[in-house]
């Protein structure tokens, strides 16, 4: 490798007289400096008003790796932060009709694909979890709904069961303000007892929905 013997003026004050330094085609072009032809990599520092070049000496690195040495220091924080985003923006995203997490979304649509069928409960449940998870109160009150649209499509439900989840979703919808599944509940218990060729009690089920209306 080839080396100058430089004499720098400027640079008596600081102590250094003579120096050994290595040829300039191995100076880091990523770096603007007004003393790099004399081996210096500098700060700007003022002191007694006067610039000055801080001590730092080019040695045998090359651009590269001296580049990837000064930004080595903010990989790091780069990639926490871009993994933070992601999370961040996965988890708050609300691409599809209900306007809930785009997790919970995937859970409820499974869940609605088992609805009357053996899994159900399994895929619901994941989809709470997820509402829970996500601090979601509408997939919250949408399980409910699940559970009632599930208790009213199967053939061995008793009236019971379905009346049972009535009284959940009404009592999480009312509580998290999400008064339309409220309505909702009524529509369900109505659409129960008529498949079921219980007339009278899906009249009364609309009675009571016109005198509780919210």
């Amino acid at each position: 490798m080839e080396f100058n013997r430089l004499r720098r003026p400027g640079l008596l004050n600081s102590g250094i007289k003579n120096v050994f330094l290595p040829a300039p085609q191995f100076y880091c072009p990523a770096l603007p400096n007004p003393y790099a032809k004399w081996g210096f990599l500098h700060t700007n520092c003022l002191k007694n008003d006067r610039l000055y070049a801080k001590q730092a000496f080019l040695h045998t690195n090359p651009p590269k790796t001296i580049c990837i040495m000064i930004h080595r220091r903010f990989a790091s924080t780069i990639l926490l932060t871009a993994f933070l985003l992601a999370v961040s923006t996965s988890v708050t995203a609300q691409n599809n009709p209900y306007q809930i997490a785009d997790t919970c979304y995937v859970c409820m649509l499974k869940a609605d694909a088992l609805i009357g069928r053996e899994g159900f409960s399994q895929a619901n449940e994941a989809l709470l979890l997820s509402a829970i998870l996500s601090k979601d109160k509408k997939a919250q009150v949408l399980y409910y709904v699940e559970k009632m649209r599930d208790a009213c499509a199967r053939k061995n439900s008793t009236d019971e069961e379905v009346l049972a989840a009535q009284e959940e979703l009404k009592t999480v919808a009312r509580e998290n303000g999400y008064l339309q599944y409220f309505s909702h509940s009524y529509q369900f218990a109505k659409n129960y007892f008529f498949n079921r060729d219980q007339h009278i009690r899906a009249l009364e089920i609309m009675q009571e929905m016109q005198n509780t209306a919210v």
